[in-house]
């Protein structure tokens, strides 16, 4: 039994904070479409390690809001990265 409760509790905040996919095809509408303008690269950091609040901060940057000039969609998500102290740096499955 006690290896139960360990499993519940060793996968229950997994499922809880789960990312969603690099894809972004979970995504509500207005984020999923903005996912679609990035490179594969930025969509997979938006997609995969933003939290929504992050992705609405990106879309914004994207618009222009709050500032004098709008960034592309690649700029705004890097723009985020640094804003949130995130690494540049991409790590790659070795293949």
């Amino acid at each position: 039994m006690s290896r139960y409760w360990f499993l519940v509790l060793c996968i229950a905040p997994t499922l809880l904070f789960a990312r969603h996919k690099r894809d972004g095809s979970d995504l509500p509408d207005k984020e999923r479409e903005f996912a679609e303008k990035l490179s594969v690269q930025k969509r997979r950091i938006y997609c995969g390690r933003f939290n929504r609040t992050q992705r609405l901060e990106a879309i914004k940057y994207a618009r222009g809001r709050g500032q004098d000039a709008c960034f592309t969609p690649d700029e705004a998500v890097t723009k985020v990265m640094e804003d949130s102290g995130m690494s540049l740096a991409i790590k790659r499955k070795e293949d």
